[in-house]
């Protein structure tokens, strides 16, 4: 079978996956949120049909793949870690406000409703966010449970609901609850700050062994010796093609993790 085939099989399969993502839409709505979004691999997909019809190589085809799903990795990851730290900007901004808010004498739907006032005026809050916060307000002004409320409106407001259970299991005060959990945030936030700027080195590292082969094959183009030719011209040069790249793209993954870990 020539690459034409084997390029339209593919293509074929690209376009089911719309209808497998949507045919299994109610039971993976959660893992979807989690996974890699739908046009990632759609893109992945016609990369991998634009390579075998241009190049015709297996081995080519599946070190692209590799190298396209640790982008495509390592930008969704990067997307939900900016996403989390905006939503957690904006609850320590919403706890700082209903708290000086609670303090003056308001009560607690009229500091709701201030609180996702002033939201609505950041620009890094979401509209979601500031939205559920605006509809709690309007919820529990007219009777509703605050914890429940909270807790069911948006994931994000969750912390915010369990405060509110927990002042109303020990009459806490919530201006005393919430000034708490905002000065722990702001703390979370401070030794965040410091472990990023501590860890930009090992991250700098982290790249440069990643790209330090692509240093070595460029060398060695230079000197004459070819490996660009043999890596990508099938047999044993294609198959250590996959091994490296699939190795360099673990080590790079891999080490993403640690620091992640170790900034959180």
């Amino acid at each position: 079978m020539n690459p034409a085939s084997y390029a339209l099989i593919l293509l074929a399969l690209s376009t089911l996956l719309p209808e497998a993502k949507n045919s299994g839409r109610v039971e993976n709505d959660k893992k979807s949120a989690k996974g890699m979004p739908a046009w990632m691999i759609l893109a992945a997909v016609f990369l991998a049909v634009f390579l075998f019809m241009v190049i015709g190589r297996l081995t080519v085809i599946l070190t692209a793949v590799i190298v396209a799903g640790t982008v495509a990795h390592s930008l969704t990851q990067a997307h939900k870690k900016k996403a989390s730290l905006h939503a957690e900007d904006s609850i320590a901004r919403l706890l700082g406000s209903m708290t000086a808010d609670l303090r003056a004498g308001s009560s607690f739907p009229a500091a709701l409703k201030r609180g996702a006032d002033d939201l609505s005026t950041s620009l890094t809050a979401s509209i979601e966010l500031t939205a559920a916060i605006a509809t709690a307000a309007v919820i529990t002004h007219r009777g509703g449970s605050v914890s429940t409320v909270l807790s069911a409106s948006h994931p994000q407001l969750k912390t915010l609901g369990s405060l509110c259970t927990l002042s109303e299991k020990h009459g806490i005060p919530l201006s005393d609850v919430f000034e708490q959990a905002h000065n722990q945030i702001e703390a979370r936030k401070r030794h965040r700050a410091a472990t990023k700027a501590s860890l930009q080195g090992p991250q700098a590292t982290a790249i440069v062994l990643t790209l330090l082969p692509l240093a070595g094959i460029l060398m060695g183009t230079i000197m004459g010796a070819k490996p660009a030719g043999f890596l990508l011209g099938g047999g044993l040069g294609g198959l250590l093609l996959v091994i490296g790249v699939a190795l360099a793209c673990a080590g790079f993954s891999w080490s993403r993790i640690l620091i992640a870990n170790a900034a959180s």
